[in-house]
């Protein structure tokens, strides 16, 4: 159970991370693209899909937790209410997952039945496409190039060795050439991969809307890219986007995994808008792109932290909120005491029989407390209404409280801390301070009866 947590806490940092990222990405981006680095828009847009998978807001609130405590050793501990919670959202979670995973494998099924019913091209066309893979420093061998009667519009699909599909239909050899182009810059650019990791990612992250947003502009800035290179290459924007729509007259259905080179008129002017923006700035001053890439990693970098320090927040209240059964109204001192009826797993109890005591009704503490421990004084005599009174000093947040004769444990939570607590029923009673942290706390103290 305390893996499924884990996956749970890390996925859901993880996602935020992602979601941030993307956001920055998104605001500060089009100050690129006004200064003509389209292409630098688009290689951001893919780094920022990797945040999706790092966890890097997991790891790192995990080492500054170990390091300086900040959220008093509790950050990502389990509860028995936050586990019921966690096995209903594991199912559903997994139930996503099994679903998007269904889908994922039902549009690769239906690529490769759209390959066994192609059919190989001409040797002009492999030669063609040869010549155009020497440019763009791909190897011909990783590339297929089928005639399909299935499509009508050009599109390339699959990672590992990629496959063109083009019309059957004769055309123009210049026509093969940009549609050649087109797609081999979709492979060089390694478009297919990131296609089919953020489908993927958004089976993991499918209660993010936002990385389903991601994955529409990948579909969008990916052919934004490869029109761009193309067109700064070739220094033929009218031509090259004029060949597109003689070639793509039909309209057809986008098909989730692959890269098309053409949907339908408005995508088609909304690449063109795009790339124009970038194309016609003439002087591109690097300096100027290199001080935009340096505010979106200094703004990320900041708002990363902020979030996942909140976030962490948020975990360490969700802790408090469940890991006791009963949180009582504020007490005359204004602190709020806590109940809990059962010892945590993971805590140790020691007991200081041989402490100080000047008298039944009290006593000194004076203790170094172990990582994940619970130190207890004495059983002293209680009457029903008497007052404990119990004041401690700690170099870092503990839980300081009173063990009942049912074994029902009340408590209050701090670093300084003095408290009266009083007795329900008359029995025998002790006062304890615990160290929920992972490495070594000092108290200082005392407690008495009135």
């Amino acid at each position: 159970m305390e893996s499924i947590v884990s996956i749970q806490y890390c996925i859901c940092l993880t996602s935020i991370t992602g979601g941030v990222i993307s956001i920055i990405w998104y605001l500060l981006g089009r100050l690129l693209e006004k200064a003509g680095f389209l292409n630098i828009v688009y290689t951001l847009l893919k780094v920022t899909t990797i945040f999706w998978i790092l966890p890097v807001a997991y790891i790192s609130l995990i080492v500054v937790e170990k390091k300086f405590g900040m959220w008093h050793g509790v950050l990502f501990m389990r509860t028995p209410a936050l586990d019921r919670i966690s096995k209903i959202i594991f199912i559903l979670w997994v139930l996503a997952i099994m679903i998007g995973a269904v889908r994922y494998i039902l549009n690769n099924i239906a690529i490769f039945f759209r390959l066994k019913k192609s059919i190989e091209c001409d040797v002009e066309i492999k030669e063609l496409v040869d010549t155009i893979c020497g440019e763009y420093k791909i190897n011909p061998k990783r590339v297929r190039i089928r005639y399909s009667y299935a499509d009508s519009i050009p599109k390339v699909a699959f990672c590992i060795r990629p496959v063109i599909f083009i019309p059957i239909d004769k055309l123009e050899k210049q026509s093969y050439k940009i549609i050649f182009k087109h797609e081999l810059m979709h492979i060089k650019h390694g478009d297919l991969i990131f296609k089919n990791l953020l489908k993927i990612l958004c089976a993991i992250h499918f209660f993010n809307p936002i990385i389903w947003w991601m994955d529409k502009q990948l579909e969008k800035w990916s052919e934004f890219a490869c029109d761009y290179e193309i067109c700064i290459r070739d220094r033929r924007i009218k031509e090259y986007y004029q060949h597109i729509l003689d070639i793509s007259m039909e309209h057809e259905v986008g098909i989730a995994l692959v890269s098309m080179l053409y949907e339908d008129k408005s995508k088609l002017r909304e690449r063109m808008e795009h790339v124009m923006k970038s194309y016609k700035v003439q002087n591109k001053s690097k300096s100027k792109a290199k001080a935009i890439i340096a505010v979106i990693m200094a703004v990320s970098i900041v708002s990363v932290s902020v979030t996942s320090v909140k976030a962490a927040d948020c975990i360490e209240d969700l802790y408090w909120d469940t890991q006791v059964s009963v949180r009582e109204d504020l007490a005359a001192d204004g602190q709020t005491e806590y109940i809990q009826e059962h010892l945590d797993d993971d805590i140790t109890v020691e007991y200081d029989d041989g402490m100080s005591t000047f008298s039944r009704a009290g006593g000194n503490i004076s203790w170094t407390l172990k990582a994940k421990c619970q130190k207890r004084t004495s059983l002293f005599y209680v009457k029903k209404g008497q007052r404990i009174n119990v004041s401690v000093a700690a170099d870092r947040y503990v839980r300081v409280g009173i063990v009942q004769p049912d074994s029902v444990q009340r408590f209050v939570y701090g670093e300084n801390l003095s408290h009266s607590f009083v007795a329900k029923t008359s029995g025998k009673y002790c006062v304890y301070v615990q160290n929920d942290l992972n490495f070594i706390v000092n108290v200082d103290g005392g407690y008495r009866v009135k």
